[in-house]
């Protein structure tokens, strides 16, 4: 058998599992219940690594999404399955609530708190204004395939940290419900909506290497935005308990739900041949946490 039939992703064989269809919400949350301590001494509010890591992600969120959105549309009129083509219009319009209601935390909540403009102007300006303009110009599936491709690679890991949040300890000690709120109804979507940029892609060129490279890059942007934003904030901290920032450091790293541990994971497996998003088997903790989210949505629409 040729080594290359196992890269052929032009047939990919049977036995994905199937996709849930992504659905429309439109939270209204004010988060006007947050406050950066808590009474109780085990809140994760009192968390300095976990609030400043909370935040760091945050920040990127509504760019982030729109650069998602920019890759997926693109390709929209191009699709040729029918259902793609509904995920597609739902996937925008939940990657911009995403957007709209991180802009709100940002804005509102953790402006208050933080110098947040000069990491935004920072983050947005190389990674859209330079990075972006770059890939276009001068590298291989640039302005086009390639950010649909990093699209996809990106939302495999925000699934993969999707899953982790719902079963993560830390989040769920938030004092703040409309922070809780925000956080599973994020990662849910996440999840629901995890294969349509990879199914774009693959519609517009099942290239192995294309679908690996991509990741490649995503990975280190990813891995460095995170870092950088995370850097910015927890620098900003004061009276931190060095103790308390190991431990949540090495649950993070080690623990097998760990936000760290599971990138590598979500890294390692994309390299499998004919890998598909719907391989992740997270049916269960998705259908447990998506009527938690429904009901908690209806209450503050």
């Amino acid at each position: 058998m040729n080594f290359l039939s196992f890269l052929d992703e032009q047939n990919p064989p049977a036995g994905h599992k199937t996709v849930t269809p992504p659905k429309v919400r439109s939270p209204q949350w004010n988060f006007n219940d947050f406050s950066f301590e808590s009474p109780n001494p085990d809140a994760t509010e009192n968390n300095v690594f976990r609030r400043a890591y909370l935040v760091g992600l945050s920040l990127l969120f509504p760019e982030g999404e729109r650069f998602f959105i920019r890759a997926v549309k693109r390709y929209a009129d191009q699709i040729s399955d029918p259902q793609l083509k509904k995920d597609v219009k739902s996937f925008i319009a939940q990657e911009a609530q995403h957007g709209r209601q991180h802009e709100l935390l940002n804005e509102k909540i953790f402006g208050s708190r933080y110098d947040v403009d000069s990491f935004l102007k920072n983050w947005t300006g190389f990674a859209f204004g330079f990075l972006e303009k770059f890939s276009e110009k001068y590298l291989p599936y640039g302005g086009g395939k390639l950010e649909v491709a990093v699209t996809a690679a990106a939302e495999h890991f925000t699934a993969t940290w999707g899953a982790a949040a719902l079963k993560s300890e830390s989040f769920a000690k938030f004092d703040s419900q409309s922070i809780k709120d925000l956080i599973y109804w994020h990662a849910i979507e996440e999840i629901e909506h995890k294969h349509v940029a990879f199914d774009v892609m693959r519609e517009v060129d099942a290239n192995y290497f294309l679908r690996t490279g991509a990741m490649v890059i995503t990975a280190f942007l990813i891995g460095g935005l995170s870092v950088w934003g995370f850097a910015h904030i927890f620098r900003q901290e004061k009276n931190i308990d060095w103790g308390q920032v190991i431990r949540a450091l090495g649950y993070e790293s080690f623990d097998k739900d760990g936000m760290f541990r599971q990138f590598a994971v979500a890294f390692v497996t994309y390299f499998k041949p004919n890998f598909h998003p719907s391989d992740m088997d997270d049916k269960a903790l998705f259908d447990e946490f998506a009527s938690l989210v429904d009901e908690r949505v209806q209450k503050v629409a």
